[in-house]
C-alpha cells in the first residue's frame, strides 16, 4: 500500500467510525424480529464508502457533517437493503456476507425480505432529516429514488439475475460490455447518488453535479471495492 492508498484508508476508517456511531443511534433498539434483523444487517461490517462520499462531498462544498449525517446513513441503509436482497436464495443465494451468515441464514427467508423492505423505506425517513433547504432535501430524495430505482440499481440487479445465464456462448467483447453495464447500474449508481446527494444538500450548481456524476460513473478508476 502506497502513501496515497494509506492516507485514503485512514480517512475512510475515521469517517466509518463516525457513521457507525450514527447508525447505532438511528437504528431501532427494541427487541422485535424486524429490529434485530435491521441491526444485524447494517452493523455487520462494511467500509461505509457511500456515506463517506456523501460527507466528503458536502464538506468540500462547505456543508457541515452534522447537517448531512442522516443523509449519509440513508445511503448505507439503501445499500444494505440491496445486499440483503441480493443474498436471497432467489437471487445470488449466498450463505455468507462479510464472513458472517447472511440475514436469511441467520434468521429466515421472510425476515430477510422484510428487513430489506424496512431498510429501503427507512432510508427515505433518514434522508429527509438532513438539515438543508426544503428544495435541497426534495432533490436529494429524488436522486436516491432515481439511482436506487428500476432504471439504475434495481435494473442492474434484474440484468444480473435474469440475463447472465443466457450469455454462455456470447463473445468476450459482448460479455465485457454487459458486465460494464451491470457495474454502472449496480455499483456506480449508488456511488453517483452518494456524491450528488452530498452536493445538492450543499447547494451545488448543475455544473458541479455533472462533474460528480462523471466521476461516479468512473468509480472503478478511483476505488478498490
Amino acid at each position: 500500500m502506497n502513501d496515497t492508498e494509506k492516507n485514503f484508508s485512514n480517512k475512510l476508517a475515521e469517517v466509518s467510525n463516525l457513521v457507525n456511531k450514527a447508525l447505532k443511534v438511528f437504528l431501532p433498539k427494541d427487541n422485535s424480529l424486524i429490529s434485530q434483523t435491521m441491526r444485524y444487517a447494517v452493523l455487520n461490517g462494511g467500509k461505509r464508502l457511500r456515506p463517506a462520499l456523501v460527507i466528503w462531498t458536502a464538506q468540500m462544498l462547505g456543508q457541515t457533517i452534522k447537517n448531512i449525517l442522516p443523509a449519509a446513513c440513508a445511503l448505507e441503509y439503501l445499500h444494505t437493503y440491496s445486499l440483503v436482497h441480493d443474498d436471497l436464495p432467489a437471487m445470488d443465494n449466498d450463505d455468507l456476507r462479510r464472513s458472517k451468515p447472511t440475514v436469511h441464514k441467520k434468521f429466515n427467508y421472510a425476515a430477510a425480505i422484510l428487513c430489506g423492505d424496512a431498510l429501503l423505506t427507512e432510508s427515505f425517513n433518514l434522508i429527509v432529516r438532513a438539515k438543508a433547504s426544503d428544495q435541497s432535501v426534495r432533490e436529494a430524495v429524488y436522486i436516491l429514488s432515481q439511482y436506487g430505482g428500476f432504471k439504475q440499481m434495481i435494473g442492474g440487479q434484474v440484468e444480473d439475475t435474469f440475463e447472465t445465464g443466457n450469455w454462455n456462448k456470447k463473445s468476450r467483447s459482448f460479455l465485457l460490455k454487459k458486465l460494464k453495464e451491470i457495474q454502472l447500474k449496480k455499483t456506480a449508481a449508488l456511488i453517483c447518488a452518494s456524491l450528488k446527494i452530498g452536493a445538492v444538500l450543499s447547494n451545488a450548481d448543475k455544473k458541479t453535479l455533472k462533474v460528480l456524476e462523471i466521476y461516479g460513473k468512473n468509480w472503478d478508476a478511483h476505488f478498490k471495492l
